[in-house]
């Protein structure tokens, strides 16, 4: 679990960066927010379960766990920005 979330959240930070290009970067946006949750999930249960043998890969899930984390918050702040840049253009119009 510790690796996969760790592999998760490192592709799925690779491929949020491209969420600020307008079309393919829903796509992206959308692929990134999916690996992200994973990646967070994974590390969770990783984390939990390195307990339990004694820390084995316990560096791994908190770094999976982190950089998922932190792939959702630029995926939801890149949302906002695109929903009120929307919004601002459509009230815009006279």
């Amino acid at each position: 679990m510790t690796v996969a979330a760790l592999a998760l959240a490192i592709v799925a930070i690779a491929v949020g960066n491209w969420s600020i290009i307008p079309i393919p970067g829903l796509m992206a946006a959308l692929f990134a927010f999916i690996q992200g949750v994973l990646a967070v999930i994974f590390g969770a249960i990783g984390r939990s379960r390195s307990g339990a043998l004694g820390g084995l890969g316990r560096g791994q899930a908190l770094a999976g766990l982190v950089l998922g984390a932190v792939t959702l918050g630029i995926i939801v702040l890149t949302a906002m920005v695109w929903i009120l840049g929307t919004v601002a253009t459509g009230s815009s119009t006279t």
